[in-house]
């Protein structure tokens, strides 16, 4: 009776948190838990790393480990190949073959440092023994093509005339991928972001059509990662899009995406990871950002490790106190903590401002670069520059390093050569 209760509380808590938006079966879901069945989610590999729109199905996979349910990810070595077509306004890409086995070999280090415990497997196993006809004979001809358009996003590009014929079966390929899963692996759940809901509901059809018997199988679909504007965090938004690999962003750009999140939108990704600290805190923290550094610092430490939080602690209390020493300038460069790293060939102690913030691109005009100073939005080290400072007394330190502030969101760090 106790473990009934406290799966009803898990669940709850799941939707507290909105972290889930549907559940096909809840007593399936409860059964699935009690019974310790293998859960999965699928990523398809379609770039060479992840994003953080990733991590809220794998943060709902890591909390069904904790349960003790074995879990599995897919990666989709077959169907990246095919692309999702779901709510795309444009023909996918296609990728060769060895790009995506590029793209599962970095992808699946990053899985493994999320997930130590995960089976990891590649659709493409089964994918490349199977021939054509048995697919159409034994998973195609068990849906009708009215059915599959029921799925709204593939009316949506039917109509806009962008959904081709390969894409067309990737619901198809995505539903027998479960059935496999749950043939081979005892898996019983598929976890997936709202908008894969009809694909996780068809892989559920595709399970009881091909069995007699009554199978207790689930879908979950996790709330998606959304900016401030609404919009979905995922590969293709490459304004608000961050990676999980420091040679696609560096670790300063991470901070300040985390940095700049209004509370709002904050404190609901807090929810979602379910961050202890959540609940400690005050109206006070919110000004100081504190919220969005404790973020920050909880996704860097599950991504990299807590060694690596503690060198980006040590980057930024020296960047934000301008203590930049050979020792720490070297951590910077060999952690890529920073970027955006310029040599200035050519130096004199009178620095001309505006020419140094069209150099840099911070400002795109003379007219912009004065009003930028005239604002106070520009600090040379610790230094905020006024209406009159567009001539500058550049003094070198030691390390011949000093630093470019515009605002709160730029930095730049320039060696004086």
């Amino acid at each position: 009776m106790s473990k009934e209760i406290n799966l009803e509380a898990i669940i709850e808590n799941w939707k507290k948190r909105n972290l889930i938006k549907e559940i096909t079966s809840i007593e399936n879901l409860k059964w699935i838990i009690q019974n310790k069945k293998s859960v999965y989610c699928g990523i398809d590999p379609t770039y060479d790393s992840l994003h953080l729109g990733h991590l809220i199905p794998l943060k709902l996979l890591k909390e069904f480990s904790i349960l003790g349910c074995p879990i599995i990810v897919l990666l989709g070595g077959a169907t990246g190949e095919v692309g999702d077509p779901s709510f795309q306004k444009q023909k996918r890409k296609n990728l060769v073959i060895s790009q995506i086995q590029k793209n599962i070999i970095q992808i699946q280090t990053q899985i493994l440092k999320l997930l130590p415990k995960v089976k990891l497997v590649n659709n493409l196993d089964w994918y490349q023994k199977f021939n054509i006809l048995d697919f159409f004979k034994n998973v195609s001809s068990l849906f009708t093509v009215k059915k599959m358009l029921q799925k709204e996003s593939f009316a949506q590009a039917f109509k806009e005339n962008i959904l081709f014929h390969h894409q067309f079966s990737y619901i198809l390929l995505q539903a027998y991928d479960f059935y496999y899963l749950w043939k081979n692996y005892d898996c019983h759940l598929q976890i997936g972001g709202s908008d894969q809901f009809p694909n996780i509901v068809f892989g559920i059809d595709l399970i009881r059509k091909k069995t007699t018997k009554k199978i207790l199988v689930c879908g979950i679909t996790t709330n998606l990662l959304l900016d401030e504007n609404g919009h979905k965090i995922s590969k293709s938004s490459n304004q608000t899009n961050i990676w999980l690999s420091v040679k696609k962003n560096s670790f300063y750009q991470i901070f300040q995406f985390f940095y700049n999140l209004n509370d709002q939108l904050i404190q609901i990704w807090i929810n979602l990871f379910d961050v202890e600290f959540s609940k400690k805190l005050s109206s006070e923290d919110f000004k100081t950002r504190k919220p969005q550094k404790n973020l920050f610092f909880y996704i860097i430490t599950w991504i990299f490790g807590s060694k690596i939080n503690q060198q980006i602690k040590q980057c930024l209390s020296n960047l934000q106190n301008n203590v930049l020493s050979f020792e720490v300038l070297k951590l910077m460069s060999e952690l890529n903590f920073i970027n955006q790293f310029l040599l200035l060939q050519k130096h004199t102690h009178q620095t001309d401002i505006i020419s140094l913030l069209l150099w840099t691109n911070m400002a795109d005009s003379k007219i912009s670069a004065k009003k930028l100073i005239m604002q106070k939005a520009i600090k040379i080290n610790k230094e905020i520059l006024n209406k009159n400072d567009f001539i500058f007394n550049l003094i070198p330190t030691n390390t011949k390093i000093f630093t470019l502030k515009k605002g709160k969101k730029e930095i730049i760090l320039i060696k004086i050569k």
